[in-house]
């Protein structure tokens, strides 16, 4: 009788891989994974080779084996985010680079998710503020993106902020003006009150490290979402309203629509 050796179905797709015969290396290695379905890597060149085929939807899946089998892994997770990017699925992709994130990905994974919040965050449509008070602290914001700690007027608008947080019966919000160039005149990003806690409470540290503080600063702007403003709320400017980026016609269009505008006034620079 015959002796034939056994074949090594994954090193017969690796083989297959680099010839670049995408399909040829996909069956090489589903059978691997029928031997052996707990081999995460192979999981992931199995999805390459669906990828480079366009089969897209048998990729995502494979990844996601992939993924479940290496939890802590954040390359598969980097896959599967770029597979659903490319069907159009920008909310999941957006959510999974997040998660590949938190487990360590490359730095370029953070230019992926910039990416993908703007692109969300162009084709989202505002609706009326349900808040009675806009507090804007756009100044705030352009000061710490160029600084790591706070001057005078920055430090009243975190204290404002964090004390009208902890007042229940001021119906408030706190906003930015467009940093996107998307919306419509008179609208404003809203943003999520923890994340501008968290970034209040690290600027106002002891130590204060920049990168980490401007990443805190886009998080919050990535999770901000549109609203408008106009009869029947109050847009409170706390800052330097007359600085780059927070110039009073920014809010103008607000006020058009019914808004009142109240601003805080430091001192007569603004008058002047």
């Amino acid at each position: 009788m015959a002796w034939t050796k056994a074949v090594n179905h994954r090193d017969e797709g690796d083989k297959h891989r680099d010839a670049r015969k995408w399909d040829l290396a996909a069956a090489a290695y589903k059978k691997h994974l029928a031997a052996h379905p707990d081999d995460a890597g192979i999981w992931v060149q199995f999805a390459h080779m669906l990828k480079e085929q366009g089969r897209l939807e048998d990729a995502e899946g494979a990844y996601r084996t992939a993924a479940t089998l290496a939890p802590s892994d954040p390359d598969p997770l980097v896959h599967l985010a770029h597979v659903m990017k490319r069907q159009d699925k920008s909310a999941v992709a957006l959510e999974t680079f997040r998660k590949a994130q938190a487990l360590g990905a490359p730095d370029e994974v953070e230019g992926e998710i910039e990416t993908l919040v703007r692109l969300i965050q162009k084709e989202a449509q505002p609706v009326s503020s349900t808040h009675t008070y806009l507090f804007s602290v756009q100044d705030l914001f352009f000061y710490l993106k160029h600084h790591p700690t706070m001057s005078g007027i920055q430090r009243v608008q975190a204290g404002i902020t964090l004390e009208i947080m902890t007042m229940p019966a001021v119906d408030a919000g706190f906003v930015l003006t467009d940093f996107t160039e998307a919306l419509p005149a008179g609208s404003f990003w809203l943003l999520d009150p923890q994340a501008l806690k968290a970034v209040i409470d690290y600027a106002s540290g002891e130590k204060v490290d920049h990168a980490k503080l401007k990443r805190l600063l886009t998080d919050c702007e990535q999770t901000a979402t549109p609203v408008m403003a106009g009869s029947g709320n109050t847009v409170v400017l706390l800052g330097a309203f007359w600085g780059l980026g927070n110039t009073i016609d920014r809010y103008l269009p607000a006020k058009r629509d019914g808004a009142r505008l109240a601003a805080y006034i430091y001192d007569i620079i603004p008058i002047s």
